[in-house]
């Protein structure tokens, strides 16, 4: 069995203990959709037969009044003779011109349905070779001894490797479904995690689908099941997107590809941010704006404005989260973009307003459109509304000065 030679010919799938059974598998599947050899993977098929050239001796192909007569008696056409019977000649051997006008036109017929299947049988012959030569090139000798013998059907050998493995269609469905259902419970914390959590998801995505897993066969299903996870790291921009593929989601039409690639490139930018130094540790939640697949990506000067760490820490409690500050240092509202906390911000919080303050007009505006348009200031605000500081009875000279 020299041809097993994997390491000299680079092949990427080769089979040589039942562990390695599903990657080579899914090669071998490939390569049979390669050659247009799906139907002999579905059923015990064989190479059909070697089309015949059609004989110039039948009886269906009509000869001339002058070719009839140096017919051999014992050819002669009786009541029992059928268009399939052959008429030998005297003069050895037939011709065309020894048709008549009809006869030839019916064995130019049969001639050119003949080529054509020839040619088919010849393609189908060298890919089943091709197909063959594959498996013997990938699989290991002990496997091809016991497992492909020369008079079966490419259809036995994939069976019977199979079983050699130990593996069924049942095993191959029910450890989809366990992958797909493990990576639910693994949430990542950081960039990097997510990046290759996101390969594996779709990789286990794929798979499930093959192999109709049901909780990957709809979107209603797996869509949600992915904001579940995301929702842990970018919050904000989980929540946008589920907004604006809400409808797809409804009529079943969202491409899952589409979904990771979107999630993939939010994750890639705040591992490019994380190289620069501006984002360190942990994704602080709610840092991102949203960007869709096929859309261009939301402007990013809301970003900066937003209160880094706003969420609690999953370090020590009681250790106070990092703040946006300005380049001298003080810490800057990220509605108003003055130095204070945005909970003290009379802007976003009128109520908090000492007596007498007047709001300017320019950033009563400012802080209006973010609060519209901003979707991480939105969640802010949301979470900073629910614990609300009590209303200061005087202003302290840093923060009127402040306002």
């Amino acid at each position: 069995m020299a041809l097993f030679s994997p390491q000299r010919e680079g092949l990427a799938a080769t089979l040589s203990k039942p562990g390695d059974f599903l990657d080579w598998e899914h090669a071998f599947r490939i390569q049979a959709e390669r050659l247009d050899l799906q139907q002999y993977l579905k059923r015990k098929t064989f190479l059909r037969d070697k089309p015949a050239l059609p004989d110039i001796r039948k009886r269906k192909y009509t000869k001339t009044a002058q070719a009839q007569r140096t017919i051999r008696s014992e050819t002669q056409e009786s009541q029992e003779s059928s268009q399939d019977d052959i008429q030998e000649t005297a003069n050895g051997t037939w011709v065309v011109s020894d048709l008549t006008e009809q006869g030839q036109k019916t064995f130019q017929q049969d001639l050119a349905f003949y080529q054509l299947e020839e040619r088919i049988f010849t393609d189908e012959k060298k890919a089943l070779g091709t197909l063959k030569d594959w498996v013997l090139r990938t699989v290991s000798p002990s496997f091809i001894r016991t497992c492909c013998q020369p008079h079966e059907s490419i259809y036995e050998w994939h069976h019977n490797l199979r079983a050699r493995c130990g593996r069924s269609e049942a095993d191959e469905t029910r450890d989809a479904r366990n992958r797909y259902l493990t990576l639910l419970k693994t949430a990542p914390k950081t960039t990097s995690q997510a990046i290759q959590w996101l390969d594996k998801w779709e990789e286990a995505l794929a798979k499930g689908q093959q192999r109709k897993v049901p909780e990957t066969l709809y979107c209603s299903s797996w869509a949600y099941d992915f904001f579940n996870i995301s929702s842990n790291i970018l919050p904000a921009w989980t929540a946008a997107y589920e907004i604006s593929q809400q409808s797809l989601i409804q009529d079943e039409a969202l491409i899952y590809r589409d979904l990771a690639n979107a999630f993939r490139n939010k994750l890639q930018n705040a591992e490019a941010a994380n190289s620069q130094g501006s984002i360190r540790g942990r994704i602080a939640r709610g840092v991102f704006s949203a960007s869709f697949a096929g859309e261009d990506p939301q402007d990013d000067k809301g970003d900066a404005h937003i209160i880094e760490g706003q969420y609690r820490s999953t370090k020590k409690r009681g250790r106070k989260t990092k703040r946006q500050r300005s380049p001298d240092g003080q810490e800057k509202c990220p509605a108003c973009g003055l130095p204070h906390v945005l909970e003290k911000c009379f802007y976003v919080y009128p109520n908090l307003a000492w007596k007498g303050f007047r709001p300017r007009g320019r950033l009563q505006t400012k802080v209006k459109e973010a609060l519209e348009e901003d979707l991480d200031l939105q969640a802010q605000v949301k979470a900073l509304t629910r614990k609300r500081p009590k209303i200061p009875s005087q202003p302290t000279k840093e923060e009127e000065l402040d306002q």
